[in-house]
């Protein structure tokens, strides 16, 4: 054996010794038992990891079924710390190492903190998870990493909108990327990055390979594939192929359910109790001239307007006089009793004619002609009278009970379809209700917006447009 080779022999076993004494020596019985996080003992790392990716599992399935893409997206990049953690900390297992280096301690005790954030956010709504997923990201940027081995940071999109596009663009964030090959595994498919480097890998994902459902939530599950390095001794290196676990929400194509109520106007009328009478008359006298008067009729109080549909001529009632003696005899009036005869509405002498000439709720006029006639020698004086009768109103506001519209199209909203109500001309109020895909509501009376949707409500024509936003990219939603 030559003298390299001897001494490089035997520099190994000095090594291979000191590492097995190493793993071989027990903890001192007296000393404190170290507080978690701090000098983690192995045991206790592989319960943390192993409660922490289940804890972290089941947030994620919690949040594919519920729709809540905010604790989804926060949830797998916490999964990625932990694999990244677990991947880092292999040597201590497989090498038998008793306790982390202090970036591993620091590490540990952020993805706990992480955790349990997490665990507060998925149990409240969406908009007050929203606040405290943004701290919790404010924590990852500050997790330590090893950064001398390939290492996966994030993936973007983790949720995508139901658009109609060829393909996803996904890209993977780490360090180390360009010695890494990495790949990503859909359904069995590997595809290659259509990019690379040193800390992003971008990959086109085919349409076909993310379908949307009509109404439910999916998620589609797949691998990052990448070589990462580990060494035994200190030696020895390998770059064995490892698995990140991914997965992608995708919505589902019906935005939400809309239901649209309204109610309409109309102006009542409300009759005064009274019916209204006036008698014209008009006479010639003496004069013999053919003569006409115009006589005008307004409302008999402010507000109140006149039913011309009901405008009729009346009978009405003059003095009279029941009996009275002639030659003898008691001549008596059957038509008059108790001094009053009732006559017809119009009635006259002589030369005499009448007529409606306008008839508006505002008022009315009536032309009454009359004419002097000369018959066996006698002047006869020209009469006319004419009684009306009618009914007087006023008008008020009534609103309608909540009628439910019948929609122009299916009450289902699509992320690239507006929705266009025409509501009737009377339509006093609007309210609508639109239920999304994640359990969330919205309800207007008027123009709002959320971040899903612009209402828009015009009064005037009476048109009701709901636009969902054209959202580039899921960023806009979380």
């Amino acid at each position: 054996m030559r003298l390299p080779q001897l001494i490089f022999v035997s520099c190994f076993s000095f090594l291979s010794l000191q590492f097995v004494a190493t793993a071989q020596t027990k903890p001192d019985p007296k000393s404190k038992k170290p507080k978690i996080g701090i000098g983690v003992l192995e045991g206790t790392i592989a319960a943390g990891i192993l409660s922490s990716t289940g804890i972290v599992d089941d947030m994620i399935e919690k949040a594919g079924n519920e729709g809540n893409y905010v604790i989804f997206n926060a949830a797998m990049r916490a999964k990625m710390l932990i694999e990244n953690f677990r991947l880092s900390t292999n040597d201590i297992v497989d090498n038998g190492f008793d306790r982390l280096d202090s970036t591993q301690e620091n590490m540990y005790a952020e993805i706990q903190t992480i955790i349990k954030s997490l665990e507060f956010a998925s149990e409240q709504p969406i908009e007050n998870a929203q606040r405290t997923v943004e701290t919790v990201y404010q924590i990852m940027e500050d997790v330590p990493l090893n950064k001398k081995t390939p290492t996966v940071l994030r993936t973007y999109p983790n949720v995508i909108g139901a658009f109609k596009r060829d393909n996803y663009i996904y890209e993977v964030r780490g360090l180390h990327f360009d010695i890494a090959n990495p790949r990503l595994e859909i359904d069995g498919e590997i595809l290659s990055p259509i990019a690379l480097e040193k800390q992003t890998a971008t990959f086109s994902i085919p349409s076909k390979m993310i379908e949307s459902a009509e109404d439910n939530i999916d998620i589609v599950t797949g691998s990052l594939l990448f070589k990462t390095k580990k060494c035994r001794a200190f030696v020895f290196c390998s770059y064995p192929e490892v698995k990140f676990p991914t997965a992608i929400m995708t919505l589902p194509r019906t935005l939400g359910t809309v239901n649209v109520t309204y109610r309409t106007i109309d102006e009542k009328r409300q009759y005064a109790e009274k019916t209204f009478t006036r008698k014209f008359s008009k006479s010639t006298g003496d004069l013999t001239k053919y003569k006409c008067s115009k006589y005008n009729q307004g409302p008999h109080e402010g507000g109140y307007f006149i039913d011309t549909d009901s405008i009729k001529v009346a009978s009405y009632k003059i003095s009279c006089i029941g009996s009275f003696k002639f030659g003898g005899y008691t001549i008596r009036n059957p038509a008059c009793k108790n001094g009053k005869q009732t006559v017809k509405g119009a009635n006259g002498r002589a030369g005499h004619s009448w007529k409606m000439l306008d008839k508006t709720p505002a008022g009315y006029s009536v032309q009454l002609c009359v004419q002097s006639q000369i018959r066996k020698l006698k002047k006869r004086s020209g009469e006319q009278n004419v009684n009306l009768a009618w009914k007087e109103y006023k008008l008020s506001d009534e609103v309608s009970e909540t009628t439910p519209s019948e929609l122009a199209s299916s009450s289902n909203l699509k992320w690239d379809e507006q929705l266009l109500v025409e509501l009737p001309k009377n339509t006093h109020s609007i309210n609508v209700a639109i239920t999304f895909f994640d359990g969330s509501e919205i309800l207007a009376i008027n123009d709002t917006t959320n971040r899903y949707v612009d209402i828009e409500w015009n009064s005037s024509s009476k048109q009701l447009v709901v636009r969902p936003k054209l959202l580039s990219n899921t960023r806009d939603i979380y």
